[in-house]
């Protein structure tokens, strides 16, 4: 088993007879370029990695969010990046954390998905929905600004402004 760490470059290793050479990397691994949103941010892709270190069997890559497996064609040379063991936003709501398990002897890889409470139970897109509805009152006020002759510096005074001017119920008031 072999290590590179963030910004380390990858060791080259001899095959290793029998067994087989596992590298263990923190670095950015897109599994295709579908994957890869953007040149901003650099990494390897998965094919690549299998075709320029061949002698190893197995790359597990950690840096990248989002898991995958890619395995080249009908070999048996596997890159695996698991993806986070939790949920990091709102946008991983379906995320489902995961090990995967490597049988050495042939060598093959099988996901294990961990517990994980349900979405619903622990996450909230109430707060998301109220921030919108924030932007849209606060661009409706900034709108309403817009309309009037006398703006001053005082926001309450601007307020009364509109208020006086879009002639709210009480309750609104």
């Amino acid at each position: 088993m072999y290590g590179a760490g963030w910004g380390e470059e990858i060791p080259h290793v001899e095959p290793e007879g029998d067994g087989i050479n596992i590298l263990v990397m923190h670095d950015m691994v897109y599994k295709d370029t579908d994957q890869k949103v953007t040149e901003a941010i650099p990494g390897h892709l998965a094919c690549d990695l299998l075709a320029q270190y061949p002698e190893y069997k197995v790359i597990i890559s950690g840096h990248h969010h989002a898991a995958f497996d890619y395995t080249a064609g009908r070999t048996d040379r596997h890159v695996v990046n698991v993806g986070c063991m939790t949920r990091q936003s709102i946008k991983h709501i379906d995320h489902h954390p995961r090990v995967c398990l490597l049988d050495t002897t042939d060598p093959t890889l099988t996901p294990t998905y961990l517990p994980i409470q349900h979405a619903p139970d622990v996450l909230s897109v109430e707060h998301i929905h109220s921030k919108q509805e924030r932007a849209e009152e606060l661009s409706s006020f900034v709108e309403q600004l817009q309309h009037l002759d006398d703006i001053s510096l005082s926001f309450e005074g601007n307020v009364k402004k509109v208020t006086a001017r879009l002639n709210p119920s009480d309750g609104v008031k």
